[in-house]
């Protein structure tokens, strides 16, 4: 059975940073397994998932938005995400002009900590928005300011497995150079901060701990 419960887990700063401005989000999803053994499959199976972006959509399912894992370039790839990689977020309705309709983000932490033997594991991802990477100018494309971060946490401790999301310094990215832009992001991040984000990451953590797609 699982529970969904605000919380605050307790990961160093790096992977989760101080809450300096805006409304912090924590919440902690987990679910009792009948073995070790089980929960270390379950563990195993859901940090594969949290570092396979292009199929967060159809764990956390409809209305969520579309992820996919891009390089260097913006083009894609097939495989798991690593420490510099980008991730294209197409949510629905009109995207940022400054990312070419969708928002973007860089995988600015990962750490792994893998150990099956032993009573607790954990792997953790921290995400930050950033500037488009198919061109060479700064401004951040993405409705929240490139203070934010998002963090992405799975940790087994016996037979528990939790997955913990925290959101960090979320302030709307109003100040772009194009007005449009500044409009549709602050008409999406009012929309992420009154809880539609709480909902999105919910149902991909439940995603990410269930047996099956």
């Amino acid at each position: 059975m699982f529970t969904l419960n605000p919380a605050l887990s307790t990961f160093n700063n790096d992977l989760v940073p101080a809450n300096i401005k805006g409304k912090p989000i924590d919440l902690e999803y987990f679910v009792d397994l009948p073995s070790r053994e089980d929960a270390c499959e379950c563990f195993k199976r859901a940090a594969k998932r949290m570092l396979n972006p292009p199929i967060w959509h159809e764990l956390a399912g409809w209305p969520s938005a579309e992820f996919r894992l891009a390089g260097e370039n913006g083009t894609d790839l097939h495989r798991l995400a690593l420490e510099g990689d980008f991730i294209r977020i197409n949510i629905p309705g009109p995207g940022p002009l400054a990312g070419e309709g969708y928002d973007w983000v860089k995988v600015e932490k990962l750490e792994d900590h893998h150990n099956p033997e032993g009573m607790r594991e954990w792997i953790g991802m921290k995400v930050r928005p950033c500037s488009n990477p198919v061109h060479t100018d700064l401004e951040t494309a993405h409705f929240f300011q490139s203070d934010a971060t998002s963090s992405y946490i799975i940790q087994r401790l016996g037979s528990k497995v939790t997955v913990f999301y925290h959101g960090r310094n979320e302030v709307p990215n109003t100040s772009t150079e194009n007005m449009v832009d500044g409009v549709r992001n602050a008409l999406v991040a009012a929309g992420a901060i009154v809880s539609l984000s709480e909902a999105q990451w919910s149902a991909l953590s439940r995603g990410f701990l269930n047996k099956e797609l």
